[in-house]
């Protein structure tokens, strides 16, 4: 496809935590009409055939778009073999994984690195410049908690899901709602018999910058996994 970064599949995300040491260089505006530019993106989950019509779990993939339909973004876990199905398939969302989001239009690869946990998932976030951050489940008794913490940046963001809303997530700063990522209604027949998820995420602070961002998609990303990959299996 156009404007993807062949390496962002496969192995990328590899390639990118390899280089986890680095320190990052400074931020610069993304271009319009890019992931990282936009104020609303539609995150939809890929499902492959064999998954469509049998239990069996795949690797995750999703497509960033805007709500006109251009695609923005590709992300992809990475490939490993048998053994990493049978993890899969056997521990489902709580497995570790590491998956690359190439983002058209611009030489920028994003990768997450998810690390095995039974109960809160922690998501390690880099670029082709080093680190940018973590993604973090808290405890929280009365809604679903996140804690997005930039490496480089003095803004940590915060993602709740009130208790009695299940299919929405508020992004905070400093006590005041900056965006929001929100599952959609993808139809009854999408709900009830596929593994599709799709997903509205919403920035509504144009000062975020590039690192909150990636952030934010990874966040949406962890989300899917941790409470609706759950029903799916």
């Amino acid at each position: 496809e156009t404007g993807m970064t062949g390496a962002a599949l496969g192995g990328a995300a590899s390639q990118i935590f390899n280089r986890m040491q680095g320190t990052a260089a400074g931020e610069s505006a993304a271009p319009a009409g890019t992931l990282l530019a936009a104020a609303q993106v539609l995150v939809k989950q890929e499902v492959e055939s064999l998954e469509l019509v049998t239990s069996f779990e795949g690797r995750n993939r999703y497509g960033f778009y805007t709500p006109a339909g251009q695609k923005l973004a590709h992300a992809e876990e990475e490939a490993t073999g048998i053994g990493g199905a049978i993890l899969r398939n056997v521990f489902s969302n709580a497995r570790a994984f590491s998956m690359g989001i190439s983002v058209m239009g611009t030489a920028e690869v994003i990768g997450i690195k998810r690390h095995f946990e039974f109960i809160f998932s922690k998501m390690k976030v880099s670029d082709s410049q080093g680190p940018v951050g973590e993604v973090n489940q808290r405890f929280s008794l009365l809604n679903r908690k996140y804690e997005l913490v930039p490496y480089f940046a003095s803004q940590k963001l915060t993602v709740s899901g009130p208790l009695f809303r299940p299919w929405t997530f508020n992004i905070m700063a400093g006590g005041r709602q900056v965006g929001s990522i929100k599952k959609k209604w993808s139809g009854i027949m999408k709900e009830a018999f596929t593994k599709s998820d799709n997903f509205e995420v919403s920035i509504d602070d144009p000062a975020l910058g590039a690192a909150e961002r990636k952030l934010i998609f990874a966040a949406a990303i962890a989300i899917d996994i941790d409470y609706f990959e759950k029903k799916n299996n």
